[in-house]
């Protein structure tokens, strides 16, 4: 297989990853639920009780977004693969498929007593 051939496959791969991550973020926003559908305005404090929810997937999918806006640049750069990038670039679609996890604790317990917590993991997992 040529060198250009091998990067196409791994930015292909890449790029897969880094959608399929984008897409499990949007899908930990929950539609509220409305106990009485009948009271005029009673989806807005069910909207408006998601901000967490939205608040955290902007912020990744921010952090998303620049991670694959590196990828690309960095395949632009090259002109042939190593089994040291593959590793390495395996390492970085790890961290970014399990961002959706941490970007769920974050959602669920930013305000509340536990947001240190969360926090610390959100952070943790995306200086990796």
């Amino acid at each position: 297989m040529s060198a250009d051939a091998q990067l196409q496959r791994i930015e292909a791969f890449s790029d897969g990853v880094f959608a399929i991550a984008c897409t499990l973020l949007v899908l930990e926003i929950a539609v509220p639920h409305v106990d009485d559908v009948t009271r005029p305005g009673a989806l807005w404090a069910g909207l408006r009780a998601t901000w967490p929810s939205l608040l955290a997937y902007v912020i990744s999918f921010t952090t998303i977004l620049i991670a694959w806006a590196g990828h690309q640049r960095a395949l632009n750069l090259m002109v042939r693969s190593s089994k040291g990038f593959l590793y390495a670039n395996g390492f970085l679609l790890l961290v970014v498929t399990f961002l959706p996890f941490p970007t769920a604790v974050l959602a669920e317990y930013i305000d509340t007593p536990q947001a240190n917590v969360a926090v610390m993991l959100y952070a943790s997992v995306s200086v990796s």
